[in-house]
């Protein structure tokens, strides 16, 4: 008696864990998991002359470049050179699609969006502590995505004027790419 009670207990124990692990509803689809919660990455040491830059209402924190100004909204961070020159606006996008999106077709799309089609798949800089990128050029405006993975996607819009030399901007934008990072949102 005592091993068929046994051997009940583990039947309705493995039922239970098929029940939990099982292969989703009676359509087959699987359940959606929550995403992690999200906590607030550190900024990396910044160059001497930087300053940091934060917007809780996107939950997003970077490094401005010496002389640049920076202007935080509910839909953006916006920082420009001094005469603005250059201008570099960074979203947030915490939906699936963007998570889940391949990271080069988003940033196509988006430069295509940009410029009526035509956009190009360009060389991202290396944002670090285990973000990915990828970028697209449309025209003068180059889109760079940064992606904390399960979390976010940060497109990034930098534009430059013609008085800008062609790889002048790259180390600049690729400290500012490197100094991106995530923060919960905090509603105000």
């Amino acid at each position: 008696m005592r091993a068929l009670v046994l051997v009940g207990s583990l039947a309705i124990v493995a039922i239970s864990v098929l029940a939990i692990l099982g292969d989703g509803d009676e359509n087959g689809d699987q359940p959606e998991l929550a995403p992690p919660p999200e906590t607030a990455d550190p900024l990396p040491k910044l160059p001497d002359g930087w300053t940091a830059v934060e917007n809780d209402a996107i939950g997003v924190g970077l490094g401005a470049p010496p002389g640049w100004s920076s202007k935080a909204s509910a839909a953006d961070t916006t920082l420009r050179s001094p005469g603005s020159a250059v201008v570099v606006s960074v979203s947030a996008n915490r939906t699936a699609d963007a998570i889940d999106a391949e990271l080069e077709d988003y940033a196509l799309e988006i430069a295509a969006g940009l410029e009526g089609g035509e956009a190009q798949a360009s060389d991202a800089p290396d944002p670090g502590l285990g973000y990915e990128a990828a970028a697209a050029t449309a025209g003068a405006t180059e889109v760079i995505v940064v992606r904390r993975p399960e979390l976010a996607a940060y497109p990034m819009l930098v534009a430059a004027n013609a008085k800008v030399k062609a790889g002048e901007l790259d180390p600049i934008v690729a400290r500012i790419v490197g100094s991106l990072r995530g923060r919960p949102v905090t509603p105000k």
